[in-house]
């Protein structure tokens, strides 16, 4: 036997040096193989065919074979560089780990040179998994010649570059040492070749006339890999450590099946085929990275995993991290003797799988601020690169105070949880992230370059120091989606629960509750498309930084439809919501800001409620708009408030100020206050555009210094318009202008007014005496009801104009071919009177329907439930036929009321 040990060290590829004693192992994965062919003609000339699999080649005078199946089957097609490089047939099969065979013959003749030669190589980068820190690998070769011609010849013998043998015959075993790093990436090769050039015999010369006999003979060289083996630092062999190269050939290990089983007292090695014999997470991360490994999914008991454990981290290293690897779906929560991630029982918390950064297990709770020094920077990662982008899904994980806090640059001091970045497809789903944080961005969460799909997770109490998100943080060239999750007690400088910097950004049933930032209380939006739909944002906070604007719950661009915000906060903008939003069917309770109680700057507002919102010392209590024009259809104000100092421009309006173009549209205006000795009760319209206009709406119970309903201040330029429209039980006066006098047309104004169609009678309400209960407090739940629909016999019904009628701009009916608005206020057919004059104010009076049992003006299931209830007690008005007795005929006629509807 012969035997070498070669020295690798600047052959690895290695991706880390650890060096750590004990137990611990790691797994990694590897790229693949290729063969390289070299042929020489006779001329010099070099031809490279590159093949993946066992193909033989002729020409040239050399017959180069590669026997081997090194894990696949597979035949390339014939292709060829620089010349002919033909394929011939399928090589033979091999019972060892494969051959590489050389045959090399030659002649002369004539007036050229003779030459012939030739060079095979076998290259196939592995990982190699087992102890940590350094060790060897113990390749096993075998190599036989056969024949031998009448010229010289040379053969030499190479394995990961380094010769092992020369000569004429190289035949023989040999043991090959090759220092080694686990979990890296190391390039095995084996290189033969039979060329006298090659090594460096003398080369016969022929002229014109110097004929001889030709050289003749055969070389037959052939290669074999037999065995490899791994060993320690110490000269012991690591029985469960994997050798498997890009090729999908494991080399050495256990065999692996899908999925592993990871336990937090599991063993370090093994193979993790069942519950019962489990690894550690991060053996099982890095059986997942094997090239060609079966491991898919990753099944993580319960239990708590620190990522120096079971890895060749060395104990309470801060930079120890779980690398997710690509494509791999790691499942937690289970209890440990699930079949399926389905049995999982997801909501109870004693299956809880924790991915904990506290390393030294001194935390006293989740959130603990004073133990952090020692905690994981990152408890994961998963980075991509343009050559190797990662997919993976991560479902059931609890990730606990990772802590990036210290760190000052981008990659370390971001996402103390979970960190993606860079050609990354993620998706969390059913995850947790606590007590987790950050200098920049993402204290939970931190992704850029990356596709996020986040579903069903909870984000609290984690924190970004000088960051935006500390909940969540994605960056540019990004897409997030996010669904049914919830954000609480986050903070960070810029936005406390969440930063949205994708290209694409949508926010779907989440809760956003408790957050708090200098800027943006709960979600900051500042790049590419943004959507929140089904949202709640409750008591989230912006404590400050008058600089930007500071929001309670969100700020940027894009739309927001049917969310709830209550009781948002900001020090300085708007309490709820700020920016060039289109805001759909959303409530606005009890918002604090210092310049609007409740929304800045919006683009428009359909179907907004928007109740006890108060500007602290600001300009309105229910919308400020200075950068848009803007409509305002279908909405109610309610006892919003705007509170302002005295001075000379103490302006205010107790539910929307303007200085740009505004249309309202089917609005009503009750109870609103404007504070200061410039106010308006609903609307202050300051240097607006020309002709601002209100149509269809109706103002009662306002209060204002200048105005009860309505102030415009202009010096010149368009009348403020007021169509359709009714003023009554506001502040005296009703309007109030300087510059050009409001421009009333058809509506009702009490006390008169200038203008066409001009009514100074009671337009009758059904109620007016409602109020915000005993504790003063709109929106509280003791608010005393009130209804500003028109009672039979008001002379607002069938009195408007509908010229004035306004255009279809928020397309309530969802019918682009609608010029005009089709709507009332409730959603009744403007046109449900006399089917040809509108009514004045916001609603229309429609005509009697019995079915409407509750009196709600809607025919619905809950009339049809109130019914039963009235006919079960035999109560008077469940006499519906009015025969003065409930028997089955009463039921009878109010089915077919109820079918027939209104």
């Amino acid at each position: 036997m012969k035997e070498q040990s070669l020295d690798l060290a600047n052959r690895e590829r290695r991706k880390s040096d650890r060096r750590r004693g004990g137990s611990r192992r790691v797994a990694a994965a590897v790229a693949g193989f290729a063969v390289l062919l070299l042929c020489q003609s006779a001329a010099g000339q070099s031809l490279y065919c590159r093949v993946s699999v066992g193909w033989g080649m002729d020409g040239f005078g050399s017959r180069i074979e590669r026997a081997s199946d090194l894990g696949t089957s597979s035949a390339s097609t014939a292709a060829s560089f620089g010349g002919d490089c033909p394929y011939a047939g399928a090589a033979t099969a091999s019972a060892d780990y494969g051959h590489l065979m050389i045959h090399a013959s030659g002649s002369n003749a004539g007036n050229w040179q003779g030459h012939s030669g030739g060079v095979v190589r076998w290259v196939d980068p592995v990982m190699a998994i087992g102890g940590c820190g350094t060790g060897r690998l113990s390749a096993t070769l075998e190599c036989s010649t056969i024949g031998q011609g009448s010229g010289q010849a040379g053969i030499r013998l190479l394995f990961c570059g380094q010769e092992i043998a020369a000569g004429e015959d190289v035949s023989g075993t040999y043991v090959v040492n090759i220092p080694i790093t686990f979990r890296t990436m190391l390039e095995l090769s084996a290189e033969i070749s039979k060329s006298p050039a090659l090594q460096g015999h003398a080369v016969y010369e022929f002229d014109s006339t110097d004929c001889k006999e030709a050289v003749g003979g055969e070389v037959i060289c052939t290669f074999s890999l037999v065995d490899i083996r791994l060993f320690d630092n110490g000269g012991v062999e690591l029985p469960d450590a994997i050798v498997r190269g890009r090729s999908g050939t494991t080399y050495a290990g256990p065999p692996l099946s899908n999925p592993a089983h990871v336990s937090d007292n599991a063993p370090f090695a093994g193979a993790g085929s069942t519950w019962n014999e489990p690894v550690s997470l991060s053996w099982a991360l890095d059986l997942a990275r094997l090239p060609s490994s079966p491991i898919k999914d990753v099944w993580v008991k319960a239990g708590t995993y620190r990522p120096d454990e079971g890895s060749c981290w060395a104990d309470n290293n801060r930079f120890a991290t779980f690398d997710i690897p690509d494509g791999v779906h790691v499942y937690g929560h289970f209890s440990g003797d699930e079949q399926s991630p389905d049995q999982r029982q997801l909501g109870d918390p004693q299956f809880n799988s924790v991915l904990s950064g506290d390393l030294a297990g001194d935390d006293t709770h989740a959130w603990d601020t004073t133990h952090r020094a020692d905690n994981a920077i990152q408890i994961a990662r998963c980075v991509g690169t343009l050559a190797a982008p990662r997919t993976a899904v991560l479902d059931g994980l609890r990730f606990v105070g990772g802590e990036a806090m210290d760190q000052v640059t981008t990659n370390s001091g971001a996402g103390g949880g979970l960190y993606g970045n860079t050609f990354v497809t993620l998706t969390l789903r059913n995850c947790s992230f606590v007590g987790c944080r950050s200098h920049f961005g993402g204290g939970g969460f931190y992704a850029n370059q990356a596709n996020v799909a986040v579903e069903a997770c909870r984000f609290d109490h984690n924190s970004s120091m000088k960051g935006s998100g500390g909940g969540l943080h994605t960056g540019a060239l990004s897409t997030l989606r996010v669904t049914d999750s919830s954000f609480t007690f986050n903070t960070g400088l810029h936005a406390g629960a969440a930063h949205a910097g994708s290209s694409l950004n949508t926010f779907e049933r989440c809760i956003f509750e408790s957050n708090t930032a200098s800027t943006v209380g709960a979600l900051w939006h500042t790049a590419g498309t943004f959507a929140a739909v089904d949202c709640e944002f409750i008591s989230n906070a912006a404590t400050g930084w008058p600089e930007t604007a500071a929001t309670g719950a969100i700020a940027g661009t894009g739309s927001i439809d049917r969310c709830r915000f209550v009781e948002n906060t900001s020090a300085h903008n708007a309490g709820a919501c700020s920016g060039s939003f289109t805001i759909r069917d959303c409530t606005f309770v009890r918002n604090v800001g210092l310049e609007s109680g409740a929304v800045m700057d919006p683009v428009m507002v359909v179907r907004g409620e928007f109740t006890g919102n108060r500007a602290a010392n600001g300009r309105a209590g229910a919308i400020v708009s200075t950068k848009h024009d803007l409509p305002v259809i279908a909405s109610r104000f309610t006892g919003n408030r705007a509170s302002r100092s005295n001075g000379s421009w103490a302006i205010a309006a107790g539910a929307i100020f303007t200085s740009r173009w505004l249309m309202v549209d089917q609005c009503e205006f009750f109870s609103n206050v404007g504070g200061g000795n410039d106010s308006a009760g609903a609307i202050y319209a300051y240097l607006y555009g020309t002709y601002p206009t209100v149509t269809s709406s109706t103002f009662a119970g306002n209060y204002g210094n200048r105005a009860g309903a309505i102030y415009g201040y202009r010096d010149t330029a368009g009348a403020l318009r007021f169509y359709n429209s009714i003023a009554w039980g506001n502040s005296s006066p009703q309007f109030g202008n300087y510059g050009p006098a409001i421009d009333a047309q058809a509506s009702i104004v009490q006390g008169g007014y200038s203008g066409t169609d001009i009514d100074d009678c009671n337009p009758m309400f059904n109620d007016q005496s409602g109020g915000p209960g005993a504790d003063n407090a709109w929106g509280t739940g003791d608010d005393e009801a009130f209804d500003l629909r028109l009672a039979p016999g008001s002379c607002g019904i069938d009195r408007g104009n509908n010229l004035y009628l306004a255009n279809d701009v928020a397309n309530l009916d969802d019918d682009p071919a609608t010029l005009k608005v089709p709507y009332d206020l409730d959603g009744r057919a403007r046109l449900a009177g006399n089917g040809l004059v509108i009514d004045i104010g916001a609603y229309e009076l429609t005509p009697a329907c019995p079915a409407d049992f509750d009196g709600s003006r809607f025919v619905d299931t809950d009339d049809f439930t109130a019914f039963v209830l009235a006919f079960e007690a035999g109560t008077d008005d469940a006499d519906f036929d009015g025969t003065g007795f409930v028997d089955t005929d009463d039921f009878t006629a109010f089915v077919h009321a109820f079918e027939a509807g209104c």
